[in-house]
């Protein structure tokens, strides 16, 4: 969570992993992780869970002998002081927004209210 270093998305394949997130729609993401054709285990948070220790040894207690543990950006804010500093960093999944429709005006409306 806070070493910086990237994972490319290919080292999922055929690995296992812990996708434990606290968020609104835990099965859409563990259907994003699956697709990079990861083995995943979940472990769901009601949405905008609140971490505690006692969750952060329940992650890594499932997590054991597991390759990964995947979370969301939010999730890891919030786990980041909680987490055992000589525990292995779980791999924080970054969210990239793509526009479907009219990904120009989207952009330039945005460009325009950053400039003010």
């Amino acid at each position: 969570m806070d070493n910086g270093s990237e994972v490319p998305q290919s080292d999922l394949a055929g690995a296992t992993a812990l996708v434990s997130v606290g968020i609104g729609s835990p099965k859409a993401f563990e259907a994003q992780i699956m697709h990079l054709e990861a083995q995943v285990t979940p472990l769901r948070w009601p949405d905008h869970h609140r971490y505690s220790s006692q969750d952060v040894e329940l992650i890594l207690q499932k997590s054991r002998g597991l390759d990964y543990v995947v979370v969301t950006e939010k999730d890891a804010a919030k786990l980041g002081e909680l987490w055992p500093q000589d525990e292995r960093q779980p791999l924080v999944a970054g969210l990239h927004v793509v526009w479907e429709q009219d990904a120009d005006r989207v952009v330039s409306a945005l460009d325009a209210l950053i400039a003010h």
